[in-house]
């Protein structure tokens, strides 16, 4: 079996948390996450007044809310930036990068690693499979990467 588990520490995660974290995502961030689903992740950007991006991102949402996973380093960087327009909200964020343990999958038999992982692998770009607390998804149409949640 041909495949590579790369550990990626080079990530922030943004967690957004609350009853009305998605009404408040929905007006910040370029992507529409009010339509996205457990099954499936995004990727988007927030941009400033101007139209330049500040950070791009990668988001799923969770129980209670989103996940946006961001380069290192730009975790706080957005949050400073949504802090500002979250007080009119009922959701509070926060930023981790201790809290999950992430993993990248990617080879000619990635598709078939993960599948004896999960009983099951996403198809799709986007597209997240889930076991329990970990989550899988997959970052292409050709079914070999993946991230490791």
């Amino acid at each position: 079996m041909k495949c590579y588990l790369i550990k990626s520490d080079r990530c922030d995660l943004v967690i957004v948390t609350g009853p009305d974290s998605a009404k408040f995502l929905q007006g910040q961030l370029s992507c529409d996450v009010e339509e996205l689903n457990s099954n499936e992740s995004r990727t988007g950007c927030y941009c400033n007044l101007k139209g330049r991006v500040i950070s791009d991102f990668r988001i799923v949402r969770v129980e209670d809310g989103f996940v946006m996973q961001l380069t290192s380093g730009m975790g706080t960087v957005l949050k400073e930036a949504l802090a500002r327009y979250i007080v009119f909200f009922k959701a509070e964020i926060s930023v981790h990068n201790d809290k999950f343990r992430q993993l990248r999958i990617s080879g000619e038999d990635a598709n078939n690693f993960v599948t004896e992982l999960f009983g099951e692998c996403p198809r799709r770009a986007g597209e997240i499979v889930q076991k329990g607390p970990n989550r899988v998804t997959s970052i292409d149409e050709q079914g070999s990467r993946f991230e490791f949640w």
